[in-house]
């Protein structure tokens, strides 16, 4: 399959409260967001013209930004809108939808002080990330990572520097032929996944999101991408999983 790359592309995105052709949404190569990464993002799935949970995303956007110490100058029903926006703008129902918020290049100290804030948001169509192997399963391979301290990092943030490891992790496991590696956190525990979500079965049947703690509502079914492990209840560690 021919790959087409990401910066040539037709299609619009959306750029500090204007839509703008693909090709021109380049920001400055001395951007501190690029050196420092001071910058947060989202990952959305639309869904026949819906985006799920837009406002959720859009809170944690905003949320990110302000545990990285600044505020995104739009408002969030300004964001959502804009979000929807970019999804019709590049005719589509279903695909992928990115905003990425970011510091700019005023100033390239490790403080950013006086530095812009930028919004950016694109869309595209993005199939699930396994293929047919989703409902068949996948092989998972043991990350030489692991998910830090929330005291040595913001990891309540969805920031780009906290995802370093995680594209280190999948990267090896695939060179070693796997699709994914499993994360273990910083007290040797289940942290996630590439995708943080596992179906959990035990003395029932459990779907946990590994990066909040919060189990999904058992009437959601959704159908994708769950690896199925026997667990106990209750944060659980390398050792107590058994395929």
């Amino acid at each position: 399959m021919t790959l087409v790359p990401f910066d040539d592309r037709d299609g619009s995105i959306w750029w500090n409260g204007t839509m703008v052709p693909w090709r021109e949404a380049t920001p400055h190569v001395l951007s501190h967001g690029l050196h420092y990464a001071s910058a947060v993002f989202e990952g959305e799935r639309a869904y026949n013209g819906s985006i799920f949970r837009l406002r959720d995303h859009t809170e944690r956007l905003r949320g990110s930004a302000r545990i990285l110490g600044f505020e995104i100058p739009w408002t969030a029903d300004q964001i959502d809108a804009a979000c929807r926006q970019v999804l019709a703008a590049n005719g589509l129902t279903d695909g992928y939808v990115r905003p990425i918020a970011w510091l700019g290049s005023e100033a390239l100290g490790i403080s950013p002080t006086g530095n812009a804030v930028h919004l950016a948001i694109a869309a595209w169509a993005w199939p699930n990330y396994y293929g047919d192997a989703r409902m068949r399963g996948i092989r998972i391979g043991q990350a030489v990572w692991k998910r830090p301290s929330p005291e040595t990092m913001p990891t309540m943030a969805k920031c780009t520097g906290a995802y370093t490891i995680g594209s280190m992790s999948k990267r090896r496991a695939e060179q070693e032929g796997y699709s994914d590696a499993l994360m273990l956190d910083w007290r040797d525990r289940v942290a996630e996944l590439d995708f943080p979500h596992f179906t959990l079965q035990g003395t029932e049947s459990r779907r946990i999101d590994l990066s909040t703690g919060q189990e999904f509502p058992r009437s959601r079914r959704v159908r994708g991408s769950w690896i199925n492990w026997l667990v106990s209840k209750g944060p659980f560690g390398r050792r107590r999983l058994r395929r």
